[in-house]
């Protein structure tokens, strides 16, 4: 009974945190597989909190939790029911699984030199909890070096890997704050967005990761179609793209429109629905 109430109040503080954001709750189950699996699930977890767009739920949280379910299984993940339920006692929406399919050491020659290596991979397995639905995909990494290599430096190599595949994944949406410039050749020139999620430059050690050139943004606006039997549907149409610029404190930032101002600014004059989602 204390067992339980101690879970009880470890999920009540976990809920009140994640009811204060929007973004995807995950739970990253133990890894399976070769070599570390402790790892590897380390470091692709430092790269999906990296990614801002998800929130993981923290390890004690999921501790007790599993503790709570070993009790009514020998084999918490046996299989996709199992994984469900663990996830919803989490307040997950999101389970990832991970698979470590590959710890490969050996050797090569560049130049006139020899190298060490260490090559790895990992499968995860990302179920919707909702749905039950499951995608997987595969990343892969490696070391090499003229000294000794290990496997946890290979593993680390993933990190940066499970952060695109987040930001891919789970898209962060946004809306239109203020509008920063107009012109009358352009349209809207740049604006200022609010939401989670957003990231365009950002700190790697002492140097600054450029993501891509910045981070891209998809506008959609969606309106209302007449079929040839009468009855109508909903269409959402891409309207604009645009990239954040400058990434603000407090959830907001300034973008520019690369495409598409004129119509934009037609919309927002018209109060038209926006839809903003990013698409790296």
């Amino acid at each position: 009974m204390k067992n339980l109430f101690t879970l009880s109040l470890c999920l009540l503080t976990f809920f009140e945190s994640v009811a204060q954001s929007s973004l995807p709750v995950v739970s990253v189950i133990p890894f399976s597989g070769r070599g570390s699996t402790e790892q590897a699930k380390a470091s692709i977890s430092a790269g999906l909190t990296q990614s801002r767009r998800i929130r993981l739920v923290d390890r004690q949280t999921l501790e007790k939790v599993l503790d709570e379910q070993r009790t009514t299984t020998s084999d918490v993940f046996k299989d996709n029911s199992t994984i469900i339920k663990t996830g919803q006692l989490t307040g997950a929406q999101y389970v990832l699984e991970g698979t470590v399919t590959d710890v490969n050491f050996g050797n090569a020659k560049v130049g006139d030199k020899y190298y060490n290596t260490c090559k790895v991979a990992v499968e995860l397995k990302l179920t919707d909890i909702e749905t039950g639905l499951s995608e997987s995909t595969v990343l892969r990494g490696g070391v090499q070096s003229e000294g000794q290599v290990d496997e946890g430096s290979a593993f680390a190599t993933l990190r940066n890997d499970a952060e695109m595949f987040a930001r891919r994944r789970f898209p962060a949406s946004m809306q239109i704050l203020e509008i920063l410039e107009m012109s009358e050749k352009k349209g809207i020139v740049s604006f200022r967005v609010e939401g989670e999620g957003l990231t365009s430059k950002r700190p790697q050690g002492d140097a600054v990761w450029d993501f891509g050139g910045k981070t891209q943004i998809r506008i959609t606006s969606s309106r209302e179609v007449e079929r040839p039997d009468g009855s109508k549907r909903t269409i959402n149409e891409e309207v604009a793209m645009a990239k954040i610029k400058t990434v603000e404190d407090g959830g907001t930032a300034i973008c520019t429109v690369s495409d598409g101002g004129k119509k934009l600014q037609e919309l927002w004059e018209k109060k038209a629905p926006l839809s903003l989602k990013t698409t790296n």
